[in-house]
């Protein structure tokens, strides 16, 4: 299919007039059925203005694809979103259970350290698993803190 078949086809589809399409889209009447007819092909500004009327991805136009609306877009953008979070939460969880766990089997050692400061008292040395624990936790309330919200702005969607 040719691109002035997809812009009639979509034109049909929809239900409006060559009319109705040029005032939607800011050019005559003539100008649509040189596109449908292939005699012109629009540019690019008109290609977007064409999208956006009809909400399809350019691909619709450009590619040897089905109708490709913004809807499955938006879809596809949804589920790689989705993968990141999903992501991002397991390694926060990953960094906590490992910090965890290596606090609880290393207790006896961690307890038995002290060094000297420069003032000559003896002080207990921080575990770098301490470290991990905090910045797992604030991974993992970042994220779901961000789940939280991108599930409030697209529950009516």
């Amino acid at each position: 299919m040719d691109l002035g078949e997809k812009i009639k086809n979509l034109r049909i589809k929809n239900n409006i007039s060559q009319e109705d399409l040029a005032n939607g889209i800011g050019v005559s009447r003539q100008t649509i059925s040189k596109w449908e007819n292939n005699t012109v092909l629009p540019d690019s500004y008109n290609i977007s203005s064409l999208c956006e009327f009809f909400k399809v991805n350019s691909n619709y136009f450009f590619n040897n694809v089905e109708e490709v609306t913004d809807k499955e877009v938006d879809n596809n953008s949804s589920k790689k979103v989705w993968i990141i979070q999903i992501a991002i939460l397991v390694l926060g969880i990953g960094l906590l259970a490992y910090s965890i766990i290596s606090i609880i089997i290393h207790h006896d050692y961690y307890n038995s350290m002290e060094f000297k400061a420069s003032s000559g008292t003896s002080s207990a040395r921080i575990p770098f698993e301490y470290f991990l624990i905090v910045v797992g936790t604030i991974i993992v309330l970042a994220d779901l803190y961000s789940v939280i919200k991108y599930v409030n702005n697209n529950k009516n969607k």
